[in-house]
């Protein structure tokens, strides 16, 4: 149980953290082409 809730935790932190990155990207695409 300690495991697979461990697991969550850690896919959960991971989506986050990608949907955090991927949003700085888009906010930050403008200034970086430019």
């Amino acid at each position: 149980f300690v495991t697979a809730c461990g697991v969550v935790i850690t896919f959960a932190v991971t989506v986050v953290h990608v949907s955090v990155n991927g949003l700085y990207l888009k906010i930050l695409e403008p200034f970086l082409v430019k």
